[in-house]
């Protein structure tokens, strides 16, 4: 399970040197980049309905307040040019499927599997 796979990493982010810099500490979360594609119109994604069944090919480190439900949250690639220049070929996506209620959803870029 993706769940499993996840870590939280401590950091320690030094100054950049000089008197009067402080250690400030950053919190990252490890996001898996699943060996899935999502396609755009007229491209064609991955027939997988469940990104928790989706191996990983690495772990991406982000930022954990970029991540707010890291549990529920994997990275994907996007195939074809139909969201450029928002989104373009190749992109890496994050996902938070944590995410489901549709009156929060409108207006927001999803990922839906047909």
């Amino acid at each position: 399970m993706l769940a499993s796979a996840f870590a939280h990493l401590d950091t320690a982010i030094a100054g950049s040197g000089g008197k009067g810099k402080t250690r400030q500490e950053a919190r990252l979360v490890a996001i898996p980049l699943l060996k899935v594609s999502a396609g755009t119109h007229g491209e064609e994604g991955d027939k997988l309905l469940d990104l928790s069944e989706a191996p990983a090919e690495e772990m991406i480190a982000a930022p954990s307040q970029w991540c707010p439900n890291p549990a529920h949250t994997s990275c994907l690639r996007v195939k074809g040019h139909s969201m450029t220049p928002t989104i373009p070929d190749d992109a890496i996506v994050a996902v938070d499927a944590s995410q489901t209620d549709h009156s929060q959803l409108d207006n927001k870029i999803v990922v839906l599997g047909m």
